[in-house]
């Protein structure tokens, strides 16, 4: 069990910085248990170092997003981003929350999230009463309405930073601990200098990180190489249903699914239990017995099981075959996983199916 002689290594765990934020998260709510009053004194420097962190990660995602570089990788990096702005400022209010300066912080968090201004408004007014006003000065524009020029204009003012170019954030991103961030990075160059940038890729260390590692190998197999991680990543965010899920919650999806390749076979049969989910690269699926074509009345069955646990879900509506092309196999149980990692995941997906 955990004591007082394991507050040294778990004060180490919530600074480090290199680390994930779910293990920093988890040091920060035993420290709070342990040695309350060690959190008090971390929470200032955390919460200043956070913030600014927030920021750094919205100004690249905004460069990337108004980018003209035709890069997948490139407009993926800047998803990223974007969603660990989003990481790192739910993180700071965890800190505040744990620390006993603010209440709920994930109902805050979710105010803050949500579309409805009244309960962002009220989200904003509660941090702005429970927070010293030095915090809430540079926490406001990162939760509230002002256009994101604005939010990266008091940000180079504050912070006395200034933009980089496309070139510069790979660079950083190169030397990254985040494995997917370098992996992102890695495929990005390649993608916009080709096999001359394999030399930087390889002196980037892409061995620290098994996402990293399987890219920077595929990308040495040359132009034919099957679909790496990130490339399949760019397959999952471009399907109707998975396209506003974060780039961090599909990486297990991503992680598992293997290219295939169409060759007439049958890809599944009429009232099957769907355990993969298809996704076309360049295939043709062709639909028996039904008009609709692939999407529309089948193929999204395995997704309709996270909903509906009873026997009736998940079964395949139609017989469909596997014409030419490649496609993506994505199995269920990396599906589950990425649920159980994010259960907003689940809602996201389950309200894109309504949409249908």
């Amino acid at each position: 069990s955990l004591g007082l002689k394991s507050v040294p290594a778990i004060v180490a765990v919530l600074g480090n910085e290199n680390l994930p934020y779910r293990s920093r998260s988890l040091a920060a709510r035993t420290l709070a248990h342990l040695s309350f009053a060690q959190l008090e004194s971390m929470v200032p420097s955390i919460v200043e170092n956070e913030i600014q962190s927030s920021y750094l990660y919205l100004d690249r995602a905004l460069l990337l997003r108004d980018s003209d570089s035709a890069s997948p990788a490139l407009r993926l990096l800047g998803q990223f981003y974007q969603d660990m702005q989003q990481v790192t400022l739910e993180f700071v209010l965890e800190i505040l929350a744990l620390a006993g300066r603010i209440p709920d912080y994930e109902q805050i968090a979710a105010a803050l999230r949500s579309g409805n201004p009244r309960g962002k408004g009220d989200s904003i007014e509660t941090l702005e009463q429970s927070v010293h006003r030095s915090v809430f000065r540079m926490l406001l524009p990162l939760v509230d309405s002002r256009p994101l020029e604005e939010k990266i204009a008091f940000y180079h003012k504050n912070y006395q930073a200034s933009a980089d170019s496309d070139f510069a954030i790979l660079e950083k991103a190169l030397r990254s601990k985040n494995d997917l961030e370098k992996a992102l990075a890695s495929q990005a160059l390649y993608e916009s200098r080709g096999e001359q940038s394999l030399d930087r890729i390889y002196r980037s260390e892409p061995f620290s990180g098994p996402i990293s590692r399987e890219v920077y190998l595929s990308l040495s197999q040359g132009a034919e190489h099957a679909l790496n991680p990130v490339e399949r990543l760019v397959v999952l965010k471009s399907d109707i249903l998975l396209k506003d899920l974060s780039v961090l919650n599909l990486r297990s999806p991503a992680l598992a699914s293997r290219q295939r390749e169409a060759n007439g076979q049958s890809l599944y049969e009429k009232g099957a239990l769907a355990d993969f989910l298809y996704l076309p690269i360049d295939a043709t699926f062709e639909v028996e017995g039904s008009d609709q074509a692939y999407g529309a009345g089948t193929g999204y069955e395995v997704l309709e099981r996270l909903g509906n646990p009873d026997g009736e879900s998940g079964l395949r509506r139609n017989t469909v075959k596997a014409v030419s092309g490649s496609y993506l196999e994505i199995p269920a149980a990396s599906i589950e996983e990425m649920i159980q990692s994010d259960p907003r995941s689940a809602l996201g997906i389950l309200e894109a199916l309504s949409r249908l």
